[in-house]
């Protein structure tokens, strides 16, 4: 595998600074913070949610997890999807690869508010041995319908 052509292309097309950080293979943001050497939660994980009837990527840091509780405002039912599910309904994903921006499947994109604190993030790139690193800012500019708020918890 590699990058993901659209996340590269729209990092271009925006003017985006971001920097190519290749590792071992890692299925989860804990094991990238850690094969990176790097600060959980600099590191984030992105989660695939089904809200209603909606599908949602959520983005959160390494060491934290789902607030399902302030994640009601935007449906009732809310699911953590499993990887099998995601394949389905997201093309092109596969597990522990999946890129945190929901522009690429027109679908709402929200981030735990924690990571805006931080100088730099780590990002999935659409591939197990490749990540991301650009500010919150960046990430902003990619998406900016992004929603902010405090859907993680400390595990």
């Amino acid at each position: 595998m590699a990058i993901s052509k659209k996340f590269l292309k729209i990092l271009e097309e925006k003017k985006i600074k971001y920097k190519i950080l290749n590792h071992k293979k890692v299925y989860t943001a804990l094991d990238k913070a850690n094969t990176l050497k790097i600060a959980p939660k600099k590191a984030v994980k992105t989660l695939v949610l089904m809200v209603d009837k909606n599908l949602i990527i959520l983005n959160l840091r390494a060491d934290q997890k789902v607030n399902f509780k302030n994640l009601e405002k935007f449906g009732k039912k809310i699911l953590l999807l499993k990887e099998k599910e995601i394949k389905k309904k997201l093309k092109g994903t596969t597990l522990g690869s999946v890129l945190p921006l929901g522009i690429f499947w027109k679908i709402k994109t929200l981030a735990d508010a924690s990571l805006k604190k931080e100088k730099e993030i780590i990002l999935n790139s659409g591939d197990c041995k490749i990540s991301i690193s650009l500010s919150p800012k960046a990430l902003e500019k990619l998406d900016p319908k992004i929603v902010w708020g405090n859907f993680g918890k400390v595990k």
